[in-house]
C-alpha cells in the first residue's frame, strides 16, 4: 500500500511537472495581461494548447487564432473585462444625444412584467438598461430596481403566460436569459440561490421540442432557435465561470459558423439553401454559389423559412433572428479571447454582406442595433439609424458601442 502510495504521489509530481512546462511554452499564465489569472486566462490556454504546437506566446504577442493580449476590442477594454462591457468602457460613454436617452427613458420607465417564458417580453432588455445607466450614473435605485427583477425571474420559464406570446417556450428562455445575466454581471449581483437557478436552467427542459433545454437546443438547432439558446448558454458559463461547458459551448458555435471537424451534430430542415447538402452547415462557405448566384453567407436553416432555393432570393426576417443571437455571441467570446469575428473566413460578415448585396434587404425595426455592432467590429458602413429599438435578446449597441 505504502508503496502504491509513493509511485501514485510520483506520477501525479510527473504529469504536473509535463503540464506545467506545457502551459509555460504556450503563455505566462496572465494572458490577457489585467493583473490576475482567471477563466479568461483559461480559454485562450487551453484554445493556444490544443490548435498550437511548440508556438511560443508572450503578453502583446499572437498565436495562430489567439488575440494579442494588448489588442483592444471594442471602446478599447481587453479581453476579458465584462461578458459584455466593463464598467470602464461604459464610463466613457457620453450622456447626452438620442442614444443616451433612448437607454435612460428605458431604464427610468416601467419594465413590464418579468417572463422568461414570453418570447416577445422586452423585460429582459428594459433590465439591461437598467443596469447599464447605473453604472453609468452611479444612482443606487437603478441597481436595487435591476435587483428585483432578476429576483423575479426566477421560476417564470414555466409560467404558461408565456404561451399567449406564440413562441416555444425553450426559443423564449434563450431569447430573454442573456441580456439579465449581462446585466447581473454589470451591476455586479452576488445571490447564490440566483445563481444556483442560473446554473440549472442551462439543462432544465422547459419545452417538448427543440432539444428541451437551451443546452439541448443551442446543440441540436442549426437556426434562430439555436443562437439564441447558445448566446445564453454562453453567457451563463461566463458568469458562474463553467469552463467545462463553455469549451464545449464553443465548439458548438465553430461548427454552427461551418466547421464541421468542430460539430456537426445538427437537425436540418430542408437543405435546398445549403452549399453542399451532404455537409450542412449554419452559414455557408466563402465563395459558394448556385447557378451563377452567391449563396456565400446564406444562413440556410433560417432562409428555408421562405421556402426552398429561389432566385431573387426571398427577403426572410429569420435569418436576421439567427443573426441577432449569433452576433450576440461572437461579441461575448471576442471579449474571452477567441477570434470569433474572424472564424470561417468571418462567417458572421458575409452573411451581413450577402443580405445587404444579394438579398438587398438591409435591416430594419427591432434589428437595426446588429448593424451597430458589425460596423463596429468590422468597420463596415451598413446602414444603421439611431437611436434604435432594442430587439429580441439585445439592445442599446448605438450607445454601447457607438
Amino acid at each position: 500500500m505504502k508503496k502504491w502510495l509513493i509511485v501514485s504521489v510520483a506520477c501525479f509530481v510527473v504529469l504536473g511537472w509535463i503540464f506545467l512546462r506545457q502551459v509555460t511554452a504556450v503563455v505566462n499564465y496572465d494572458v490577457n495581461n489585467d493583473g490576475s489569472v482567471n477563466l479568461f486566462d483559461l480559454i485562450q490556454l487551453v484554445d493556444a494548447i490544443t490548435r498550437t504546437s511548440g508556438t511560443t506566446v508572450t503578453p502583446g504577442a499572437t498565436a495562430t487564432g489567439v488575440p494579442a493580449a494588448t489588442a483592444t476590442l471594442g471602446g478599447g477594454s481587453q479581453p476579458g473585462h465584462g461578458i459584455w462591457l466593463s464598467r470602464s468602457e461604459i464610463m466613457q460613454l457620453p450622456m447626452s444625444g438620442p442614444a443616451w436617452e433612448n437607454v435612460k427613458s428605458a431604464a427610468d420607465g416601467n419594465w413590464g412584467t418579468p417572463l422568461l417564458s414570453d418570447g416577445g417580453s422586452q423585460h429582459d432588455v428594459n433590465t439591461l438598461a437598467g443596469a447599464l445607466v447605473y453604472v453609468r450614473t452611479g444612482d443606487p435605485a437603478y441597481k436595487t430596481k435591476v435587483e428585483q427583477a432578476l429576483r423575479a425571474i426566477v421560476g417564470t420559464e414555466d409560467d404558461p403566460r408565456g404561451a399567449s406570446s406564440g413562441q416555444t417556450p425553450v426559443l423564449a428562455v434563450g431569447r430573454n436569459l442573456v441580456s439579465y445575466v449581462i446585466a447581473a454581471d454589470l451591476i455586479g449581483f452576488q445571490d447564490t440561490s440566483w445563481t444556483s437557478w442560473l446554473s440549472q436552467l442551462r439543462t432544465k427542459s422547459v419545452s417538448p421540442s427543440h432539444g428541451n433545454s437551451i443546452t439541448g437546443c443551442h446543440e441540436l438547432r442549426p437556426n434562430n432557435f439555436g443562437t439564441h439558446c447558445g448566446a445564453s448558454r454562453i453567457a451563463v458559463d461566463l458568469f458562474i465561470n463553467d469552463t467545462a461547458d463553455l469549451t464545449k459551448a464553443i465548439t458548438v458555435f465553430k461548427g454552427w459558423l461551418g466547421d464541421r471537424s468542430a460539430y456537426s451534430s445538427f437537425s436540418y430542415g430542408d437543405l435546398s439553401w445549403q452549399c453542399t447538402s451532404s455537409q450542412p452547415v449554419g452559414i455557408n462557405p466563402k465563395g459558394c454559389t448556385r447557378n451563377g448566384t452567391s449563396i456565400d453567407g446564406v444562413l440556410p436553416d433560417d432562409q428555408r423559412r421562405a421556402g426552398g432555393y429561389s432566385w431573387p432570393p426571398p427577403k426572410e426576417n429569420y435569418v436576421y433572428e439567427g443573426l441577432q443571437g449569433a452576433t450576440v455571441t461572437a461579441v461575448i467570446l471576442a471579449r474571452t479571447g477567441l477570434d470569433s469575428w474572424n472564424l470561417q473566413d468571418k462567417a458572421i460578415l458575409r452573411a451581413y454582406e450577402w443580405l445587404h448585396t444579394q438579398a438587398h434587404y438591409p435591416a430594419s425595426g427591432d434589428d437595426i442595433w446588429q448593424i451597430h455592432l458589425i460596423n463596429k467590429f468590422y468597420g463596415t458602413t451598413f446602414p444603421a439609424s439611431s437611436p434604435v429599438q432594442p430587439g429580441k435578446n439585445m439592445g442599446w449597441t448605438d450607445w454601447t458601442h457607438q
